[in-house]
């Protein structure tokens, strides 16, 4: 896809030497262009796409069952949809006909964040702002029974297994553990 931008003057200082110039340009409706000159402060454009295609907005956003659903608004019809755990370099791409969408594959217990554009014919819109949600906890396989707080713990502790990854992991809170007061979540089997 090509990208038609267009040459910004305006606002920028005249000085003889930038020594800092830097891009921030996921392709969302918050791409940004940043200039600083000597350390002496910093001036920020926000870049725009000559595109005739609007971004869409993304609306409700929420679990149903098992699947994580996605709904935007946009004039488009047709979407390209982008998820992935939060911090990952990879998004998961998704074409989309309608403008909602349900994540069905996921990791248990792990921050997503999700984003989406319109597509009109060969040009695309701007990916519009990000969401973020958390996957929930499969229910305990055979390895355990059950899990529970020991002593004065505070906040309640929680387990969150993940059955993609065939991996638990304990949420607890206490202060003293090997102590003469222990406080702590544990997973049992009986």
């Amino acid at each position: 896809m090509q990208q038609a931008w267009s040459n910004y003057g305006n606002g920028l200082p005249l000085i003889a030497s930038i020594e800092d110039f830097m891009c921030f340009n996921d392709g969302g409706t918050d791409a940004r262009l940043f200039v600083s000159y000597y350390g002496r402060g910093t001036w920020e454009q926000q870049l725009v796409n000559t595109s005739s295609c609007q971004s869409p907005v993304i609306g409700l956003h929420q679990w149903t069952g098992t699947s994580y659903q996605i709904n935007w608004n946009s004039l488009a019809s047709t979407h390209e949809l982008q998820y992935r755990p939060e911090g990952e370099t990879t998004w998961t791409t998704v074409a989309v006909n309608g403008s909602s969408y349900l994540i069905q594959q996921y990791n248990g217990c792990t921050r997503y964040e999700a984003r989406v554009r319109a597509r009109c014919g060969a040009d695309s819109s701007l990916w519009s702002g990000r969401i973020y949600f958390e996957t929930p906890s499969n229910p305990l396989n055979n390895d355990f029974d059950g899990h529970q707080d020991i002593g004065n713990t505070g906040a309640a502790g929680s387990v969150c297994y993940d059955a993609a990854n065939q991996r638990y992991t304990i949420y607890a809170a206490g202060d003293d553990i090997w102590g003469a007061e222990d406080q702590f979540h544990y997973l049992y089997k009986n």
